[in-house]
């Protein structure tokens, strides 16, 4: 007779109810311990501390894993939730992770939907599945603006379904910009990521053999986010068309204020890791934001749906991680304190004069509390949040001493002057992400996934290119000359 052997740390959905519903004091300790194991495996196979790569890395196994152990109440969701966070940021890419991608987006959404939305109060999983959540579209994005997506139709459609239910949630967080700029990312960009789903009557009778069908629109990115893309691979390549290129990108400037905020979102996040390498990218980086808000309070009275505050906000974040992880010390001390190298106040507050956190800190768009102001408060929040998140990081770093008194100085300056409720509510929320570990925004894999696909593109097609002497052309149409043969803006994959 043959016998089976059940494997004791296989992650099952009857193990996750039996963990939950344990009541009996020894039951719950052997659970924990069973869980914690789970977890030791779970790490292992995401290789936590070797970039997601090795042997005995298995990173769709993994993500399965921890989205269903993160379904266990206590420590060892907090702790599935930490290892999706810390891998979703570093692994590489891989149009293989597609199908997990999904499942995760899925079980994110779901619970969102049914389970923190309807907490009365914010719960540090609430803060980590939205961060997760972010990352895991932000994925899923590249894949489709790569053209990976085009056979994930099944998926789209459970994806699309459970979006509708995430909208009607998002109103939960309004007195939470980190995690409602996370919301809204989700959305948008499963907005992109479904484009219109299209079935027949027959998958409403629940025929299995139904056939999905996915009607494509066009990958189409602005030019903002082709530019700054392209500024990037320069940056990294260290192309002496630098300049030239971030000139040109400040052509694009008004795109910012595009509807469809998600392609300015992602040039930000773009612009924002080549300027942790580069002043100049800085210069141009914080010029565009410093046009694109002091624009904004000047049309907001006129249309108010003008204000993209999610570009607002998540600058803030991209500020941040270039204050802790800028390649120089004048970098990080530039994007704290901005260009002019000054720490007096400016004589007239209510014109921004740059876009570094001190600048921000002494912003004021109106001594009048009826007009814009009301808009721009998720900035300050968004200041306060990173300041707070700063102290922390910088605590210990004795070569940074400096920098971390100025931003502890600041800090304590806002706290006392700042008046609303909802910004100094900021405070706490950072202080419960800093005990929860969370990691800082990477997208360093992502962007190189792009890359791979321009260079695949270029072994193609850009050997026509060179065939023209474009070294005749003036500088300006030069640029535009090799910027317009590359493949924008049609999908990266073609």
């Amino acid at each position: 007779f043959g016998y089976i052997f059940r494997n004791p740390l296989e992650i099952t959905e009857k193990f996750i109810q039996k963990f939950n519903d344990a009541t009996n004091p020894q039951d719950k300790e052997d659970l924990l311990e069973l869980a914690k194991k789970m977890l030791a495996r779970c790490k292992r196979r995401s290789g936590l501390g070797t970039l997601g790569s090795g042997k005995h890395v298995d990173l769709p196994v993994a993500w399965t894993e921890a989205i269903i152990l993160a379904q266990c109440k206590g420590e060892i969701q907090e702790e599935a939730l930490d290892i999706l966070l810390i891998s979703l940021d570093h692994a590489p890419m891989n149009p293989e992770h597609v199908p997990v991608l999904f499942f995760i987006a899925e079980s994110i959404l779901y619970r969102i939907c049914c389970d923190a939305a309807q907490k009365s109060y914010l719960y540090s999983s609430e803060i980590k599945l939205s961060k997760v959540g972010f990352l895991v579209f932000l994925r899923l994005l590249v894949f489709h603006l790569c053209g990976h997506l085009e056979t994930s139709g099944e998926h789209t459609y459970r994806l699309h379904t459970d979006l509708k239910a995430l909208s009607a949630c998002e109103v939960c967080y309004h007195p939470y910009p980190n995690i409602l700029s996370a919301v809204q990312f989700m959305l948008k960009a499963g907005e992109t990521i479904c484009g219109a789903v299209v079935f027949s009557d027959s998958f409403l009778d629940s025929d299995p053999s139904v056939q999905l069908k996915l009607e494509q629109k066009e990958n189409m990115i602005q030019h903002f986010l082709w530019h700054s893309l392209v500024v990037w691979v320069c940056v990294h390549n260290n192309s002496s068309r630098l300049d030239e290129v971030l000139q040109h990108l400040l052509f694009y400037k008004e795109e910012l204020h595009q509807k469809n905020w998600l392609d300015s979102v992602l040039g930000l996040l773009v612009l924002g890791e080549a300027a942790k390498l580069n002043l100049s990218c800085l210069k141009v980086l914080m010029d565009l934001v410093r046009d694109f808000i002091s624009s904004s309070k000047d049309n907001c009275m006129k249309n108010l749906s003008s204000w993209h505050w999610e570009i607002g906000y998540i600058y803030t974040t991209v500020l941040r991680d270039i204050c802790l992880s800028g390649i120089t010390s004048d970098l990080q001390k530039t994007a704290f304190l901005g260009f002019c190298d000054c720490t007096k106040p400016p004589k007239h507050p209510e014109e921004l004069s740059g876009a570094s956190f001190f600048d921000f800190l002494h912003y004021s768009p109106s001594h009048d509390p009826h007009d814009c102001e009301e808009l721009f408060w998720v900035i300050r929040y968004g200041v306060v949040y990173n300041l707070v998140v700063m102290c922390n990081e910088l605590c210990g770093d004795a070569s940074r001493e400096g920098l971390r008194n100025a931003v502890w100085k600041a800090l304590q300056k806002q706290k006392n002057n700042e008046k609303d409720s909802r910004v100094l509510e900021a405070i706490r929320v950072a202080e419960v992400c800093i005990k929860s570990k969370m990691s800082s925004l990477n997208i360093d894999s992502i962007l190189h996934k792009i890359e791979t696909e321009l260079q695949k593109w270029d072994k193609l097609q850009l050997r026509q290119v060179r065939k023209i002497n474009v070294l005749k052309m003036v500088p300006a149409e030069k640029l535009n000359y090799v910027l317009n043969s590359l493949p924008s803006p049609i999908i990266l994959g073609n």
